[in-house]
């Protein structure tokens, strides 16, 4: 089955009715509205018995969870987590930074996030590197 971008419960049910589906890989679940999560964990997985794996940030630059994610993780029979080290302080990254051209995308206190379309990436830090 190709990669096929879902935007409601309804797409998903539909991409997984439309091929002989045993297991659903999920990238940036945590943009996954409740109601997409829930339908993943009592329809495809208890119901139908199909296997889902998802992938995805935890929560935001702030340490805020997202919507999905925490959903997920609530309704999860298991979870792993890809741990990552900060390569500012070496300690564990619990944060995504944004980078523009390479430096953090805010400027001086109090921060302001600035987004911009081109030269956009992000790092993995530890909470104490990331001062917001």
């Amino acid at each position: 089955m190709p990669c096929t971008p879902v935007s409601d419960p309804e797409s998903i049910l539909k991409a997984i009715s439309e091929h002989q589906t045993e297991w659903v890989f999920i990238d940036e679940c945590q943009f996954f509205t409740i109601a997409m999560v829930e339908m993943l964990a009592f329809e495809v997985v208890d119901k139908m018995n199909i296997n889902v794996i998802a992938y995805g940030l935890l929560s935001d630059y702030k340490g805020k969870l997202f919507e999905g994610s925490q959903r997920l993780v609530e309704c999860a029979y298991s979870t792993r987590e890809i741990k990552n080290q900060c390569s500012h302080c070496n300690n564990k990254a619990n944060r995504n930074m944004r980078l523009i051209n390479a430096e953090p995308g805010f400027t001086a206190k109090p921060f302001r996030w600035v987004v911009m379309r081109a030269n956009k990436a992000s790092a993995d830090v530890a909470m104490k590197t990331q001062k917001y």
